[in-house]
C-alpha cells in the first residue's frame, strides 16, 4: 500500500524536462516538455535551467514571470531561447541537463 501511494504521488505531480537542445552563435534553442498529470489547471511560474559540458562548462538560465496554463491531464511542448553571450559551453558535447520548474494550482 505505501508503495502504490508514493507511485501515485509521484505520477500526480506535474513534470518538466527537456525534449532537445540547438541553437547558433546567438541563442541556444531549448525544446522542453511540461506534462501536467494532475487532475487540476496548473498555471507555471517560473523555469529555471542549467545545462553543463563535458569540460564543465555550464549554462544557466531562468524564465521568469511566465504565466503559462496547462489544463488537466495536459501535455504541452514549448520552444524557449537562452542568449549564448560569452558563455564557454559547448552544446555539441552536452553531459548534464538540470531543469525545474515552480507552479501554482488555478483555481
Amino acid at each position: 500500500n505505501d508503495l502504490m501511494l508514493s507511485e501515485r504521488l509521484v505520477l500526480n505531480k506535474p513534470q518538466i524536462k527537456i525534449e532537445g537542445i540547438k541553437g547558433d552563435a546567438i541563442n541556444i534553442v531549448l525544446k522542453i516538455r511540461i506534462i501536467n498529470s494532475t487532475p487540476e489547471k496548473i498555471i507555471v511560474n517560473s523555469i529555471r535551467v542549467r545545462l553543463v559540458d563535458e569540460y564543465d562548462k555550464s549554462l544557466s538560465h531562468e524564465f521568469k514571470n511566465e504565466s503559462i496554463s496547462l489544463h488537466p491531464e495536459e501535455n504541452r511542448i514549448f520552444d524557449y531561447y537562452i542568449p549564448f553571450h560569452d558563455s564557454e559551453y559547448n552544446r555539441y558535447f552536452d553531459k548534464t541537463k538540470e531543469i525545474d520548474f515552480s507552479y501554482d494550482t488555478d483555481w
